[in-house]
């Protein structure tokens, strides 16, 4: 109510508001930066664990279950799960957003150390690596044709590749 008791008795005042506004606003959006792939970070982790000679259930009770239990308590951990097949374990850890990916990586190596004593004695010293999705490339290119492969590749490189 009092906006429009405003506007009737000072309309200049409003109009100038109004243009105001609409020039910071031109200005705020000609300064706003606009990226089409912006610079982000995953927070991913993956733990492999070879156990060769083993089942399934095997690496599920003896190796997976223990690492999951083990990771489970780490600062920042937003989901786990753990994939068990013939001789091979994967525990994927996914972190919130904001963990810095190296740290969550010192961390869970720093959960693992206390319980390789404890895993099978044919298991293999674990494997943690970070994932991140924008290191993938963008997209991948095949390349056949009617001569011979080392031909084909040759031309891949010297035509394409530039």
């Amino acid at each position: 109510m009092w906006l429009t008791a405003v506007s009737l008795r000072r309309p200049l005042l409003v109009i100038m508001a109004v243009l105001a506004l609409m020039v910071f606003g031109a200005i705020s959006y000609t300064q706003l930066p606009v990226a089409l792939l912006p610079n982000t970070t995953f927070p991913y982790v993956t733990v492999t664990i070879e156990y060769p000679g083993a089942g399934p259930r095997e690496v599920e009770s003896q190796v997976s279950k223990p690492v999951e239990d083990a990771l489970a308590g780490i600062n920042g951990l937003k989901h786990i799960s753990s994939t068990s097949s013939d001789n091979l374990s994967l525990v994927f850890l996914e972190f919130k957003d904001g963990v810095n990916p190296d740290s969550a990586e010192r961390d869970v190596q720093l959960k693992l150390n206390p319980i390789l004593s404890t895993l099978p004695s044919g298991a293999k010293t674990p494997d943690i690596a970070k994932f991140d999705p924008a290191s993938a490339p963008d997209w991948d290119l095949g390349v056949q044709g009617n001569r011979p492969l080392d031909q084909i590749f040759q031309i891949a490189k010297d035509t394409i590749v530039p």
